[in-house]
């Protein structure tokens, strides 16, 4: 049999043009006959044709294949799984908290009324979705008494609800049907020959034995709780018939942190008595789940902690994966004490509160070294103003070049970009809007850090080691287009 010298291709070729420039050289080659390829030629079509579905298969083939890997994943369960080798859980949603107040009718002053545990009120109704918190605990009014406070949490609660049924098959897996379930309220019980059973949650079940009621739970990429169950040698299964029950609260998120006031109706309709009900502080705490592009800068640093906190990295890293806190830099002293300060940046960029500094705490010291000292304490911020002068085409309208300008400088100086001690160049700002705003023609671009004596910036806005950079106010100004 004769030796066919194999046919050269070009694997790097991915888009249309390459694929049908590649088509076409091999026709002398298989088929020396056809010499016209014009393009009114029909085989000209045919080839326009397959390289154009190329194109799309090649499109396909790349993007499958970045979902393979951390730093190019775009897809939510994808970095979701990708984490999970690395021992890394996206952060929940959790619930904001808030103090409301209820008030009776002046003719129930005398009378006590009793608030039961769970208690829903909300936001005006009429205002929009309404925002549910109900009440922790029972609220006595006292006679001669006309008002009084009570803790409420963001969401809404459901009890006793059948999520399945058992089936004795290893690690079986139930999807609960509604969004957003609060991974921390979830109560799993089963009944069995009358009796009820609570299953406890855990990470894993690699210490669980054969009569462990133990289960995992896992949101995906929807928002849906994944529950699953043992194999009956790590974990027990769910025998048959067996009936499986959850109470859970629904909710969480930024949006259950109203403000002041915000709080005035009531859903419940086993209230009697009450005249108003409000928020005289807002409710803070709720947190969205965590952002995929955090936990793609996250999860690598997650890993390399080892669960445990030696270096500076560590510190910040295990700092950095408490709900609520964006950014943290840990300061050696070195001193007699050996302290060790922590500044951590909450999502707000505020004042760290102690229930944060408390969780950061609680996070980290049964995992450092007992011969130092952890301070923890909120950030020090260094607050600056940007101001923009923009010349663009005359083809361009002023106002809409205006808004694509000021949404990229919020954007592109955004703190959760940048790092504690990390200075911004100005010519950062000119470089970003001279490459992503089509008809700019000049940039001009200045600065001052605010404080007691604001001071005028020339080439970079600067900050102390410890310091983050924060932009307090961004103006832009645009000359030149049309109106």
């Amino acid at each position: 049999m004769a030796y066919e010298t194999p046919i050269p291709i070009n694997y790097v070729t991915k888009d249309y043009e390459g694929f049908l420039q590649m088509m076409r050289e091999l026709v002398p080659t298989l088929l020396p006959e056809w010499t016209d390829l014009s393009e009114s030629d029909f085989g000209n079509v045919l080839l326009q044709l397959a390289a154009y579905g190329l194109h799309v298969l090649s499109f396909y083939q790349d993007k499958i294949a970045n979902e393979n890997f951390l730093v190019t994943a775009k897809n939510r369960k994808s970095i979701i799984n990708l984490c999970k080798f690395l021992g890394y859980t996206l952060s929940p949603q959790v619930a904001s908290t808030v103090e409301v107040t209820f008030t009776k009718f002046a003719d129930k002053l005398n009378e006590e009324i009793i608030i039961p545990k769970g208690t829903q009120v909300s936001t005006d109704p009429s205002l929009g979705d309404q925002i549910i918190f109900e009440t922790d605990v029972d609220l006595v009014i006292s006679s001669g008494v006309l008002s009084a406070s009570v803790t409420a949490t963001q969401g809404e609660s459901f009890t006793g609800e059948a999520i399945g049924v058992g089936n004795n098959i290893a690690n079986q897996e139930i999807v609960m049907e509604r969004e957003s379930i609060l991974e921390n309220s979830l109560i799993i019980y089963t009944v069995e020959n009358g009796v009820k059973y609570t299953w406890e949650k855990v990470d894993d079940f690699l210490k669980s034995t054969s009569t462990d009621r133990h289960f995992t739970a896992n949101l995906d990429e929807n928002n849906l709780m994944h529950l699953k169950f043992g194999n009956g040698v790590l974990g027990r299964r769910v025998a048959t018939g067996v009936p499986i029950y959850a109470d859970y609260r629904v909710g969480g998120g930024k949006i259950g942190n109203v403000g002041v006031n915000k709080i005035v109706y009531i859903n419940s309709v086993n209230v009697r008595g009450i005249e108003t009900v409000t928020n005289l502080v807002p409710a803070t705490g709720g947190m969205d789940y965590e952002d995929i592009e955090h936990a793609r800068i996250l999860a690598p640093k997650w890993y390399n902690t080892m669960d445990r906190a030696v270096t500076a990295s560590d510190f910040e890293t295990l700092a950095k994966k408490v709900p609520g806190v964006v950014n943290a830099v840990l300061e050696e002293t070195f001193n007699t004490n050996n302290d060790l300060n922590l500044y951590i940046a909450p999502t707000d960029y505020g004042e760290a509160s102690e229930e944060l500094k408390n969780a950061v705490r609680n996070k980290i010291r049964p995992i450092m070294l007992l011969n130092n000292t952890l301070n923890i304490y909120s950030a020090n911020y260094v607050r600056y103003n940007v101001f923009v002068d923009v010349t663009i085409s005359s083809n361009y309208a002023n106002d809409i070049k205006k808004n694509e300008i000021e949404t990229l400088l919020t954007n592109i100086l955004s703190p959760i970009y940048f790092n504690f001690g990390e200075s911004i160049p100005l010519s950062y700002v000119v470089g970003h809007i001279m490459k992503a705003i089509a008809g700019v023609k000049k940039v001009s671009v200045d600065a001052i850090i605010l404080g007691a004596t604001p001071t005028p910036i020339e080439d970079e806005i600067i900050c102390g080691r410890y310091e983050l950079l924060i932009p307090s106010e961004i103006v832009v100004n645009v000359t030149g287009g049309g109106v």
